[in-house]
Order: structure tokens, then C-alpha cells, then sequence
């Protein structure tokens, strides 16, 4: 994610620092903005987190998601 907010800024080859324990929630902590993800992909951004889904909690994952994205976040 970008300051945008662009969810996908292209593609890579490489093979390295690729990200695949999926599914995932990523979180900016810039932008306060966070997707749910279930593709692999290259982190490139260190405002990301990103939030590993409970093997138990899975069937949950688009509910925690949706809530995540109701949030309204206040500055500090």
C-alpha cells in the first residue's frame, strides 16, 4: 500500500523476501488503511504490519477484516 493508498504498484521476479503465509491482513501505519491479502507478495513499504491469521479463526478472517476497515482513526 502506498500514501495513496494504491493496493497493488506493479510486479516482481524476484524470488527473495516474498511474503506467502496466507491469508494475512496487511495494516499501514501511515495511512491507517488495511487490505486482507491471499496471494503472495514482496513487502517494499516499513510503515507495514502485517497480521498473521489463526489457523482456528480463519473462517473469520473477511468478518475481523470488514470490522478492521470500520474503524475510524482519530490523529494523534
Amino acid at each position: 500500500m502506498t500514501a495513496g493508498k494504491s493496493f497493488i504498484i506493479g510486479y516482481t521476479n524476484e524470488t527473495t523476501g516474498i511474503y506467502s503465509n496466507l491469508p494475512c491482513i496487511i495494516f499501514d501505519d501511515f495511512t491507517t488503511d488495511s487490505k486482507l491479502v491471499n496471494f503472495p507478495f514482496k513487502v517494499k513499504s516499513s510503515a507495514m504490519k502485517i497480521l498473521k491469521v489463526n489457523a482456528e479463526r480463519k473462517s473469520k478472517v473477511d468478518d475481523n477484516t470488514a470490522k478492521m476497515q470500520s474503524i475510524k482513526w482519530l490523529g494523534v
